[in-house]
């Protein structure tokens, strides 16, 4: 079995951050996402993937290499230009596996694989879909299905109003070469918009998994702030847990006196917090970020190497690795990149 990560999209809804990184290498509690869901599918017992990579793929490469240090064999294609996720997979089909496993690679899930699997196969399935609820599905395509799970058909964003069913493609799949052949070549493909109306059209077996797991797509600057409460709070239990609970100070870090930490808060590697600063709650610090004195930080997240100067107001923040925030400002619900 071989799982194909899809890593090619610009993140254009997360500029700045993207605009000179892959979405999926963004940094959640400091690691790229993409690591965890390597090490995810190894945990599973997939160790073989392949990486379709467009926007900025020479950083993915340097980071995984071969994929030996994270216990996986991993194969590289990239797209001159964006295909689009069925051009994508048509691209990759030679270097997988019959069947395959697909993800949409900036998707965060903890999803048991093993029993997807089992789905796939005891339901003779040509393709499955994974699903998940969402309580506002208006931006999404929501997926009707039969009383056995196969799938009826597909309503694009629907109206609120006109939502039967809020049930979501969750961006993994599990696919037989089969379906690859359907997809045309050398073109951009949408899968969901081309290729699983056909299947369902000519009466191939097209099923949806509706598991219990936790899902969300972090491709906002809302949503990644999102991912990291739900980390801090214990919502979400990413493969590289945390070990203990409220507030965590790497041993490197330093805490002046007179600084106040509010849980649930995360201080990374060779961190400095100024006296008379306060740090928290929904705060998650990278390595070597310096606070100056008197500054006050709630629901953010900076990155590596990021500096607060004195008497700095930060809520719902993303600070961009290096950059550096001048004394006095006050800033809330913005990202900044160098």
């Amino acid at each position: 079995m071989k799982a194909l990560l899809l890593a090619g999209g610009r993140g254009t809804r997360l500029h700045p951050l993207t605009t000179n990184q892959p979405k999926p290498m963004l940094p959640v509690l400091n690691r790229p996402w993409l690591e965890y869901l390597v090490k995810l599918l190894v945990e599973n017992g997939i160790n073989q993937m392949v990486f379709s990579l467009c926007h900025c793929p020479q950083i993915i490469i340097e980071h995984f290499g071969d994929g030996s240090r994270f216990g996986a064999k991993i194969e590289y294609v990239i797209e001159e230009t964006q295909l689009g996720t069925g051009g994508a997979i048509k691209m990759a089909a030679s270097k997988l596996s019959d069947p395959f496993l697909a993800f949409n690679a900036d998707i965060v899930t903890d999803i048991n694989l093993r029993e997807l699997l089992a789905f796939h196969e005891l339901k003779g399935a040509m393709g499955t879909l994974t699903l998940t609820p969402v309580s506002n599905p208006s931006s999404y395509g929501v997926v009707n299905l039969a009383s056995d799970g196969r799938i009826q058909d597909f309503v694009e964003k629907p109206q609120l109003s006109a939502a039967t069913v809020a049930l979501i493609n969750a961006g993994v799949y599990v696919f037989d070469q089969e379906l690859v052949s359907l997809i045309p070549e050398g073109r951009p493909v949408s899968i969901e918009r081309e290729i699983f109306p056909l299947l369902i059209e000519k009466g191939k077996p097209l099923y949806g998994y509706n598991g219990n797991f936790y899902w969300l797509d972090m491709g906002t600057h809302k949503r990644y702030l999102q991912l990291h409460r739900h980390i801090l709070t214990g919502r979400f239990q990413p493969p590289y847990k945390l070990s203990g609970c409220g507030i965590w100070v790497h041993p490197t870090a330093k805490v002046e006196s007179f600084s106040v930490l509010r849980a649930p808060c995360f201080i990374g590697p060779g961190c400095t917090i100024a006296s008379k600063a306060e740090v928290g709650p929904m705060v998650v610090l990278g390595e070597n970020v310096t606070i100056e004195g008197g500054s006050l930080i709630r629901d953010s997240v900076l990155w590596d190497g990021a500096s607060v100067g004195r008497h700095t107001r930060l809520e719902q923040v993303i600070v961009g690795k290096g950059v550096d925030i001048a004394a006095g400002d006050h800033l809330s619900s913005v990202a900044l990149a160098d």
